[in-house]
């Protein structure tokens, strides 16, 4: 799954980790290829990013929709899954998949057609 990451994405987590930041958007498109094997994942379109956060539309073995987000794990990001979990979709993104260890999630992928209150 090779990746291209935004420039806007390294710089924001530059900001917001300096050079740990900068180590670690590099090494981005390694554990995208790596979790998109793990988990028989293909790519679905093209990546998207928030200040911390790169995510990637793609496709399940099952041909299923859904998103790979890739997040560092520090204080702010450690509880995402636990809460998303604990939702299970009720007012939230379903959480699919997750690696404790890099942080990676499998998450519902949402459309226009769906609203979170149903």
């Amino acid at each position: 799954m090779p990746i291209q990451v935004p420039e806007a994405l390294v710089a924001s987590l530059v900001e917001c980790h300096g050079t740990d930041g900068r180590v670690w958007a590099e090494g981005l498109p390694a554990l995208a290829a790596a979790t998109a094997d793990r988990w028989g994942l293909r790519p679905d379109g093209p990546p998207a990013h928030g200040a911390v956060a790169l995510v990637l539309p793609v496709r399940r073995a099952d041909g299923s929709r859904a998103v790979l987000k890739l997040q560092r794990v520090d204080e702010e990001t450690a509880g995402e899954p636990l809460a998303l979990r604990a939702w299970g979709g009720r007012g939230a993104v379903r959480l699919l998949d997750h690696d404790p260890a890099t942080g990676s999630m499998l998450l519902e992928r949402l459309d226009p057609a769906r609203s979170l209150l149903a």
